[in-house]
């Protein structure tokens, strides 16, 4: 028991170091304890690749691909994390707004 407390507090010291970095996660499909369980937009789950677990909102066309996250925060086992994208809006040449990149925030 003493020894889990003892790894608990290194993963966390560990994961907080994450926040703020950006990383490449393998999208492995829907978070088993997701608050987000239907709908367009779910709860997904993936690994870095370093082995470490990351959740994030996305859609399940995402299973298989590998996506870059902004990790926003940690816990003990997990990375939370803001997927980035390179969608881009405006500029379809009746809009007179240049085009501009956004970030998919689903939060």
């Amino acid at each position: 028991k003493e020894l889990l407390a003892v790894q608990d507090a290194n993963s966390y010291v560990d994961h907080q170091s994450w926040i703020g970095k950006s990383v490449e996660v393998l999208v492995e499909g829907p978070s088993k304890q997701g608050q987000r369980a239907s709908g367009p937009v779910r709860q997904l789950t993936g690994h870095t690749m370093t082995d470490h677990i990351c959740v994030f909102d996305g859609h399940d066309r995402l299973v298989g691909e590998t996506v870059t996250l902004d990790i926003v925060d940690a816990g003990g086992f997990t990375l939370f994390g803001r997927m980035r994208t390179n969608e881009v809006v405006g500029g379809t040449g009746r809009d007179p707004a240049p085009a501009r990149r956004i970030g998919l925030s689903l939060a």
